[in-house]
């Protein structure tokens, strides 16, 4: 019996499918369809097509076992045409990257002089910088390069040059006679003085007189009492305060309006809070334009702008909390009618 062969009808025979196995449909609608096997009955097979993520009941008998022939020595048709400069730009990435989180110093434009933080790169010749106080911490992203690092705030470089290095005032290697600059002996003065009874007509070429520092005009700061003021972050600068308010320790400096106590009006220097009396405060007048403000004075008293267009004598201004994409000027205000203020961060 083991070499016997039998013939029976091709209608008696049934292929054994399990759920899983992966099939050719041969005839029919679906002819050429392959799938795998997700369902069966002894009346129909269930196939499900991965291409077209539909199913497919068929009889079992026009189907057969399919196995995906292996394919050696592919090659992406997409990958054989060359990569264009805005590919290439992306994989490449950022070329400053490097520079996220540096301290610099703006060395050109409106904002010359003041140290800041990278916080990102915009394209190729541009950053994202958070500027330090006495500034208020704003984002601005019209900085272009040339930006030098900056030496640390606390070190005496950083005092005397900022942003350019202080040589070792004690060099272990003397330097080469070449970068030895020679002062020439000065004779006398480059500009003559005047003759002497012409002095008193002339204050300015008086030696004794003091030249008036920014602001003097401006007056003292009495209408921080009102309680459109309270909580705002008004930037004051103190005055005049050598010899009576602490020797003329804090001349010039310029802090942040933290309330009013009595006679005097509590000011932040710092990690420091002061109280510093009416007379020795003026309001900290803006520069440029871009910064916030807000009116001490006049019809738009206890409002907050950001300036458009600045002017020593008035300021075009918009409307701080405006929702236009594109701020145009809302009024025109005189400039020494309004103090520098530090927007709020969770506004």
């Amino acid at each position: 019996m083991e070499d016997v062969t039998t013939t029976v009808p091709f209608s008696s025979l049934r292929k054994d499918l399990k759920v899983g196995d992966e099939v050719c449909i041969l005839s029919g609608d679906h002819k050429g369809v392959m799938g795998w096997v997700v369902n069966q009955d002894e009346d129909y097979v269930c196939i499900f097509n991965d291409r077209t993520g539909t199913e497919i009941e068929v009889s079992p008998g026009i189907v057969q076992f399919f196995t995906s022939p292996f394919v050696f020595g592919t090659e992406s048709s997409e990958l054989k045409a060359p990569f264009t400069d805005a590919q290439k730009r992306v994989m490449k990435g950022d070329s400053n990257s490097h520079l996220v989180g540096k301290q610099v110093l703006v060395t050109k434009g409106d904002f010359r002089g003041y140290r800041g933080r990278i916080k990102s790169t915009v394209g190729e010749k541009r950053v994202l910088v958070e500027l330090e106080p006495p500034r208020p911490r704003e984002l601005l992203t019209d900085f272009t390069y040339p930006l030098e690092p900056a030496p640390p705030p606390s070190t005496l470089a950083g005092f005397l040059f900022p942003g350019y290095p202080f040589p070792d005032p004690q060099p272990s290697v003397p330097y080469p006679a070449a970068f030895l600059v020679q002062t020439p002996a000065i004779a006398g003065p480059s500009t003559p003085f005047p003759n002497s009874e012409d002095i008193s007509m002339t204050p300015a070429w008086n030696p004794s007189s003091q030249t008036p520092c920014r602001g003097d005009d401006a007056p003292s700061p009495y209408w921080l009492r009102d309680n459109c003021f309270a909580n705002m972050r008004l930037s004051l600068r103190l005055i005049n305060t050598n010899p009576n308010f602490h020797r003329g320790k804090h001349k010039d400096k310029c802090g942040e309006f933290k309330g009013v106590v009595g006679d005097a009006v509590k000011v932040q220097l710092g990690f420091r809070i002061l109280e510093v009396p009416f007379p020795y405060l003026i309001p900290e007048r803006p520069e440029c334009k871009s910064q916030v403000v807000t009116v001490f004075t006049g019809p738009h008293k206890g409002s907050q702008f950001r300036i458009k267009e600045f002017g020593e004598d008035f300021c075009g201004c918009s409307i701080l909390k405006s929702t236009m994409l594109l701020r145009k000027v809302d009024v025109k205000i005189a400039t020494n009618q309004l103090v520098v203020t530090a927007q709020d961060s969770r506004r």
